[in-house]
């Protein structure tokens, strides 16, 4: 067991993390470049209550890099004093340097002007110079200004019961902010329009102005023209104006082929490179493999998809995955990595629905394939000495299963209470070469 800290080099730490005058400032390997100051802020009225700030990220060290957090001051009155200002809380991570970063400020006065002042800051404590002032003030009275019409609706997949939509989303006010709910309706021949179409259940919630937002409309009729509007509503609320109207018609049964659902985004929601496991936890489908992005987020080598969208797990794992199963409810993934969610796992990792973890020693198991005997987990690494390249977890740690003599194991699995383990070797017997062995 490690030796634990004492108070006196706990708080040694919590100086030097904080970049206090004497931690840190003699040592070659210290951070002495803060980051830029941000020279572009700017607030826009949101509603009654809140307003939205905006600004280009700066970098780690100047414009360069990644800076590592925000802190984001209100004062009331002018003059904007920094170290008289109120710092708010929960302000958002820095972007890549040059990106676009904004901030939504709420439980503001109606009418009154605020001023809002931001200083960055890198990993080792440095902070940039506070910016200029950017006076801004909520909207007096009540909000008038509805989200601007979505203007690009298109039909994207289409089955016998359904068709998938996609567009951009709008904002709040205009095209700035976040709209709060979409109106999303349909209607066939017979139906005069608008006002009478059925408005579908369980819409998505609005992404951020600009980014792209998808629904699949389910229950629809095979063979029957359907047409498509809808609008965005902010808080109050105001509603846009209708989109345009999208006309599709749905599938024949005898029609039902491979569904374009998963081609190359904006079409589809596909997976930008390869994908080596699929499986299904919690309802949702895993993909594993080797890609960066899923649809439209990003996702480093293992994504769920919950029936519309994808979703990353945590920050996935730093190389591929080859192999992936479901043990006592946890996602159990091996492949060539050597950490997972940024915790060192060396080609076998768990996930527990909210976070990664490594499973005992990695190293003598994983890389390979994995499999279920006798409810226990089994991993192989495919290449290694061959008493060690099979293993069996305990609960704890992973104990060998000795004797199989393949080269090679590619694959495993359970038949009729024996484990098998497929792949291939250069041992002989009985004049055979055995690529099966049970």
């Amino acid at each position: 067991m490690k030796d634990l800290p004492t108070p006196g080099m706990c708080l040694l730490v919590a100086l030097v993390t904080l970049g206090a005058p004497g931690c840190g400032e003699d040592d070659p390997a210290s951070d002495g470049i803060p980051p830029a100051v941000v020279e572009d802020l700017v607030g826009f009225p949101l509603d009654t209550t809140s307003v939205l700030l905006t600004w280009t990220a700066p970098g780690d060290d100047g414009d360069a890099g990644r800076a590592e957090r925000y802190d984001v001051r209100l004062a009331r009155d002018l003059p904007a004093v920094w170290i008289e200002m109120t710092r708010l809380e929960d302000e958002p991570a820095p972007r890549a340097a040059g990106a676009a970063d904004s901030f939504v400020v709420g439980d503001l006065e109606p009418g009154n002007t605020v001023h809002f002042r931001i200083a960055v800051g890198d990993e080792v404590g440095n902070w940039s110079d506070p910016s200029e002032v950017a006076g801004v003030a909520p909207f007096e009275g009540v909000d008038r200004t509805a989200p601007a019409p979505i203007e690009d609706l298109a039909a994207i997949r289409v089955e016998p019961d359904a068709i998938r939509l996609a567009w951009t989303a709008t904002g709040d006010n205009g095209s700035l902010g976040q709209a709060r709910d979409y109106d999303l309706r349909y209607w066939s021949e017979g139906i005069p329009g608008w006002d009478l179409a059925t408005r579908v259940e369980g819409e998505p919630d609005p992404s951020r102005a600009g980014e792209p937002d998808s629904f699949t409309v389910r229950g629809l009729d095979p063979e029957t023209t359907y047409q498509f509007a809808i609008r965005a509503g902010d808080e109050v609320p105001n509603w846009s104006s209708l989109s345009n109207v999208v006309t599709e018609s749905t599938a024949r049964p005898e029609d039902v082929r491979w569904s374009d659902a998963f081609a190359p985004h904006p079409r589809g929601m596909g997976i930008e490179g390869t994908v080596r496991a699929l499986l299904v936890r919690d309802d949702r489908l895993i993909a594993a493999g080797l890609f960066h992005r899923a649809g439209n987020v990003e996702a480093r080598n293992v994504a769920s998809w919950d029936g519309e969208r994808w979703s990353p797990l945590g920050i996935g794992t730093n190389g591929s995955i080859r192999a992936a199963i479901v043990y006592r409810g946890d996602l159990i993934v091996s492949g060539g990595f050597s950490s997972a969610g940024g915790t060192e796992a060396l080609g076998l990792a768990r996930w527990d629905g909210a976070a990664w973890h490594a499973m005992g020693d990695s190293s003598v198991a994983g890389d390979g394939p994995l499999a279920l005997f006798d409810g226990d987990l089994v991993a192989a690494r495919m290449h290694g000495v061959s008493d060690a390249r099979l293993q069996v977890w305990n609960g704890s740690a992973w104990d060998s299963i000795p004797g199989c003599p393949l080269d090679v194991i590619a694959a495993l699995t359970e038949h009729q209470g024996r484990l098998i383990a497929g792949g291939y070797g250069s041992f002989l017997q009985d004049d055979l070469q055995y690529d099966v062995y049970a």
